[in-house]
């Protein structure tokens, strides 16, 4: 009983190695069974993943020019923003040119149109006969400082133009000088004055020229029936600012 229970033990234990060889046969041909499966699958589908890599590479390019192309846009956008801005601004600096104009037009139109009320008290002089700077010209804008100075004037067909020390004038007078309120020139030695009302308040009175002429109403020398009048080459007489040219 004993050598039984002995070759009995034996048989059990070879069973058991046979199933777990047997096991690991089916195993093994399970494995590569499935692996063939899985490389067969990968070289079917080789085309496949060589496109979808393809796109993905078609894909990355096509995000990086959208980038460029965006902030070429964003550039031209704000290049396209400033010079609206410079053009809006040099629209309304020429608006405001002719406006300036326009204005100073009616002005001299509205002027014109109207008589003299003191034509009987201006007294004729011969040295007042030559053109002054305020019968044909207006100060529109002065810019700069110091000796770089210029003036912007209109005359009376409306033309603006610039001038600086030294232009010389259509009536014949040279500007000598130029300052925030006024512009100064120069015509055989005789000084006129152009003032800028927009220049802001003088301290004081303008000094008015060496060759001013007071003409009175006493018998010896009455010319009118008129008050008298200050006439000067320089400055304007009261009565001819009385008129807007």
């Amino acid at each position: 009983k004993k050598e039984l229970l002995q070759e009995q033990q034996k048989l059990k234990e070879l069973e058991i190695a046979f199933e777990k060889t047997r096991q690991e046969k089916i195993l093994n041909a399970y494995k590569n069974k499935m692996m063939e499966e899985t490389q067969n699958f990968i070289s079917s589908r080789e085309d496949t993943f060589k496109e979808l890599a393809e796109l993905k590479a078609e894909r990355q390019s096509l995000i990086s020019d959208f980038k460029g192309r965006f902030l070429q846009l964003t550039k031209l956008a704000d290049e396209a923003t400033t010079n609206a801005v410079r053009v809006r601004e040099k629209y309304a600096k020429t608006i405001s040119d002719l406006q300036t104009q326009i204005s100073i037009l009616k002005a001299r139109l509205d002027a014109s149109e109207k008589p003299n009320p003191f034509a009987e008290q201006i007294i004729p002089d011969d040295e007042l006969s030559d053109t002054r700077l305020n019968e044909v010209y207006a100060i529109m804008e002065i810019r700069g400082q110091g000796e770089d100075m210029a003036a912007k004037l209109i005359n009376e067909t409306g033309v603006p133009f610039l001038v600086k020390v030294g232009t010389a004038l259509q009536t014949g007078h040279i500007v000598d000088e130029i300052s925030p309120t006024y512009l100064r020139a120069d015509k055989n030695g005789k000084k006129d004055y152009l003032y800028f009302s927009a220049g802001g308040i003088l301290e004081r009175e303008p000094i008015q020229n060496a060759n001013i002429k007071i003409k009175s109403d006493t018998p010896k020398k009455k010319k009118s029936k008129g008050s008298p009048a200050i006439m000067t080459n320089g400055i304007p007489g009261v009565a001819a600012e009385m008129t807007v040219r």
